[in-house]
């Protein structure tokens, strides 16, 4: 693109790129905690609209600015390359607890319900890292729960 750029894209992609524009209509995904879109990254104010910076979401122990942060306290979810919300399995009840930063439509409704179902039928559990388990995560899910009642 342009020579003092720090984006790469090959010559014959950059008419493409010009053309593309944000869909109108979200589009849902509920991510890992170790997705690309963060992990590669580590940008949290890439991922966040400016209204929701310093929104407090919990992470570690305590409520913190979800700006500041480095790395997801929970899995993601995503809105068109967006952090809007988190989430995570609960085992106990075999369902998503989730935290969206805005409202919530029937297409992201719809999104949970088919990860969830993913997981439970699936998968059987969706951990963060490697050590984490149901007695680890349920202060995140307490969390996430309080946050959307």
């Amino acid at each position: 693109m342009e020579s003092d750029s720090f984006r790469l894209l090959l010559e014959e992609d950059v008419d493409e790129f010009r053309k593309f524009r944000r869909p109108t209509r979200p589009q849902y995904s509920l991510v890992s905690s170790l997705d690309a879109i963060q992990t590669l990254r580590r940008d949290m104010l890439g991922l966040l609209d400016k209204k929701d910076q310093e929104r407090p979401v919990f992470a570690e122990r305590s409520l913190q600015p979800a700006g500041r942060l480095s790395d997801l306290p929970s899995h993601a979810i995503m809105d068109r390359g967006c952090l809007v919300g988190l989430w995570e399995y609960d085992m106990e009840t075999q369902t998503i607890a989730y935290s969206c930063f805005g409202s919530v439509d029937k297409a992201l409704t719809k999104e949970i319900k088919k990860t969830e179902t993913y997981v439970r039928e699936q998968l059987g559990d969706a951990r963060s890292f490697s050590l984490d388990s149901p007695t680890s995560r349920a202060p995140r899910i307490q969390a996430l729960r309080a946050a959307t009642s």
